[in-house]
């Protein structure tokens, strides 16, 4: 499974609608899973994410917020007995929970009733899944530690929740996927007033004991894409497919390798797929964006030729120190400061309906058309990520949204080229869910968009020289 927040799909994007963790048991001593992966059980049900349902009327939104918040005020004050401070700021814990700010993705909207009233909240989504969180960045090694803890030590942290567990299978410093329950009716029958529901706890940027402005875009999810059924996925795609459709990469370019220098040039080679001749190793688009870095230049110029080429080098992602996180920054940079953007683009900027508006006004059809074939691909391509671990329609729909909508706002989309249904049936004829023959687990690897992976299919390389 997919695991953005991102995206990944990214270094982190959280995708999962329905939440894909599961809760694995543990040695008390080195907190190390027992076995390969033998599945925690809480009132005779094994511990795998579920929907949570409030269209019932079962499950109230409300009492289920304050039951959550109070239960994360009992795991901060766990947190401190371990390690002698809070683990978000006590003076501004309550207002981020109870406001949602803390909160990202669409789990920003469930938590945030004083916008949004339970009637309107359930009305667009009577089912919610996996709840992304934001947590300093800087805690998430202890934070799992106490998580660790808290298995054997305090299960039930309230009447109504029971820390279940987590499936990492060691200390993460991006996503901690928990698993948790919640006892919605204690008077019926094992199994029947239960629901395990996930929390990602994400490690973000923090400052004055908020998340920052960056830490919010980056993990967001417009209320209006939740209303048109679009996932914040599809957000985070167009912005990893537009910053490589509008930098192309110069033509003849070459690929120093890591110990090329002027003196002794070393040019990086592969092999033609077609013909199996070795031939120079093309460059990717010059700039990527991932929801951790930002917006940077994957290359940098190097002082030297080859042939007659010009020579660069690839930069690792703590090499690229010219990334940006200023949110007017990146928009300049993915569609230029003529005209100067406005309050209104820059809010477009953070929503997925917004960016195809965006691309309307200022992008080229040949652009628009190169963007849109780059997130199909990452969506149905080659290396493609599943958004479900339980069922194929909650990959099929929400899948379908993001390039409907895509077509229905940029028309110029219409006269791409690419056999999108041939790309679905490829993928769909390999999706595999729990239960099935070959479907591999979720091992807690870190949520991260690793943008290498979505720029490495040769296809998109051809989109992105305008082949």
């Amino acid at each position: 499974m997919l695991s953005i927040s991102l995206f990944i799909f990214g270094p982190k994007a959280s995708l999962d609608e329905g939440g894909n963790t599961r809760a694995l048991v543990r040695d008390p001593e080195t907190g190390r899973p027992v076995g390969s992966g033998v599945v925690k059980k809480f009132r005779g049900r094994e511990g795998y994410a579920e929907d949570i349902n409030f269209g019932t009327g079962r499950i109230n939104r409300s009492n289920f917020i304050n039951d959550v918040v109070e239960m994360l005020k009992v795991i901060d004050e766990e947190f401190a007995k371990d390690t002698g401070h809070d683990l978000w700021d006590r003076e501004t814990r309550d207002d981020i929970l109870k406001s949602g700010s803390a909160f990202s993705g669409s789990s920003k909207h469930l938590f945030s009733p004083g916008k949004i009233s339970d009637e309107e909240y359930t009305s667009y989504k009577p089912t919610t899944g996996d709840i992304d969180l934001m947590v300093p960045e800087d805690e998430m090694i202890q934070l799992y530690k106490t998580l660790n803890r808290l298995e054997s030590s305090r299960p039930n942290l309230t009447r109504k929740i029971s820390y279940i567990g987590h499936n990492k299978l060691g200390a993460g410093t991006d996503q901690i996927n928990a698993l948790f329950a919640y006892t919605w009716d204690d008077s019926l029958p094992e199994g029947e007033g239960d629901v395990f529901f996930q929390i990602d706890f994400e490690g973000s940027e923090f400052s004055g004991g908020r998340p920052t402005d960056w830490a919010a875009f980056s993990h967001s999810s417009d209320w209006e894409d939740v209303k048109a059924g679009i996932k914040g996925v599809a957000h985070k795609l167009t912005l990893f497919s537009l910053a490589a459709a509008t930098s192309p990469s110069p033509t003849n370019a070459r690929l120093s390798t890591p110990t090329g220098t002027a003196e002794k040039p070393k040019i990086s080679y592969t092999k033609d797929r077609k013909t199996g001749e070795k031939i120079p190793a093309p460059l990717k688009s010059m700039r990527s964006f991932d929801v951790v870095s930002g917006l940077g230049s994957r290359y940098q110029k190097l002082d030297w030729t080859h042939d007659g080429n010009e020579v660069y080098k690839y930069l690792t992602r703590p090499e690229r120190i010219t990334s940006t996180r200023d949110i007017k920054q990146i928009f300049e940079g993915l569609f230029g400061s003529d005209p100067s953007p406005s309050s209104e683009d820059i809010k477009k900027l953070g929503s997925f309906i917004g960016l195809l508006q965006l691309m309307n006004e200022r992008l080229s059809p040949q652009v628009t058309v190169k963007i849109f074939e780059g997130v199909v691909i990452q969506l149905f391509g080659r290396g493609a990520s599943a958004l479900s671990a339980t069922d194929i329609n909650k990959d099929i729909i929400p899948k379908n949204a993001i390039v409907n909508k895509f077509k229905e706002l940029v028309p110029d989309v219409l006269s791409s080229t690419i056999n999108i249904d041939k790309m679905k049936e490829q993928f769909y004829s390999t999706y595999k869910v729990r239960g099935q023959s070959g479907y591999v687990e979720d091992t807690g690897s870190i949520a991260s968009v690793d943008e290498s992976r979505y720029h490495s299919s040769k296809r998109l390389f051809e989109i992105v020289k305008g082949q």
